[in-house]
């Protein structure tokens, strides 16, 4: 019968107890205050004291060893004892010092849009393929919108958010305009918004503008002239609109700051 590691070290250990508790040692002779105690008896305590401490003593003093998938025992008095098994026992080292974060000298606050003259101008949303896209206020709302660092002209242009199309009813792009989605529009230099204090409508367009937009990196893409076309769109009511003056006359080139 083939033992597994865990039954063959509680044999071991079984073998290596047995000495300690096979020798016949007597027990000890009790006392009672006013008898008369025999001398004899008080030797023989002695003498079987000292037996368990040297028998203690022997079993003591053993120490455990690695050799190849096995484990050796070996005590101080001599005796040893194998105990065979499969595998390799592996100490993996513990510990290791943490460093310390200093979350005081880590900016938290909000990424925002700022000019060469360290004004803020808005709060950005999100960045994609250098472009960056922020939000500007729209009466109640905020509307998603692009600064773009014109490095051909060193200026800086507000325009769209990607590429979109202004919706009319007439066949030559006049009227009222519409749009399909609630972001800023730049046709010509004109900025357009949505009236989101409304509902979308269903519309038959006749024509359309394709908007300015900005494209990597820092590059300005401007608008089309008219094209007819006619489509149905569900769309917003766009009105023109006039961003606030530190983004007007703000200082080229703009860059993406986090605050304190």
């Amino acid at each position: 019968m083939r033992l597994d590691p865990y039954t063959s070290l509680l044999v071991f250990v079984l073998f290596l107890t047995t000495p300690v508790s096979a020798q016949e040692l007597p027990p000890l002779v009790s006392f009672s205050n006013g008898d008369i105690a025999d001398a004899n008896d008080i030797n023989n305590n002695f003498d079987n004291l000292n037996r368990r401490i040297v028998a203690i003593e022997d079993f003591g003093g053993c120490s455990v060893t690695q050799d190849g998938s096995s484990v050796v025992i070996t005590c101080a008095d001599g005796s040893s004892g194998v105990l065979a098994g499969e595998g390799t026992v592996v100490v993996y080292p513990e510990g290791g010092v943490l460093g310390e974060v200093h979350l005081n000298q880590i900016p938290s606050g909000d990424i925002v849009l700022m000019d060469a003259n360290d004004v803020v101008l808005s709060k950005v949303s999100a960045t994609a393929g250098g472009t960056t896209q922020f939000i500007v206020t729209a009466g109640e709302s905020e509307i998603s919108a692009m600064i773009v660092n014109s490095v051909a002209d060193q200026r800086i242009i507000l325009t769209s958010w990607g590429s979109t199309y202004l919706y009319y009813h007439s066949s030559d792009c006049s009227g009222q305009a519409f749009a399909s989605n609630s972001i800023l529009h730049e046709i010509e230099g004109i900025l357009y918004v949505p009236v989101t204090s409304g509902s979308r409508q269903e519309i038959l367009a006749q024509s359309r503008k394709k908007s300015g937009y900005g494209s990597y990196p820092d590059y300005y893409i401007g608008s089309l002239g008219c094209e007819a076309k006619t489509e149905v769109k569900n769309a917003w009511l766009m009105v023109e609109y006039t961003p606030a003056p530190e983004i007007l006359n703000a200082a080229y080139p703009v860059r993406l700051q986090q605050l304190p």
